[in-house]
């Protein structure tokens, strides 16, 4: 093998490896994204059944007051 030829295959892995790392450190980041987002998505739900919650009582009160 030439000296050249060799440095271009050298070249060419240690691009696919870079594209290679890049790819799983995106899904990765993905991943991390999607589960912060599916726990703000929880909260959000539970602050506003806590919500619905608190309107319910207070009309209830307000009802059985009156």
């Amino acid at each position: 093998m030439t000296p050249l030829l060799r440095g271009l295959l050298q070249h060419k892995r240690r691009r696919i490896a870079l594209k290679k790392q890049r790819t799983k450190k995106n899904k990765e980041k993905a991943s991390e994204y999607a589960k912060l987002l599916a726990k703000r998505m929880k909260e959000a739900k539970e602050k506003r059944q806590e919500q619905i919650a608190k309107r319910r009582r207070l009309s209830s009160l307000k009802a059985s007051t009156s």
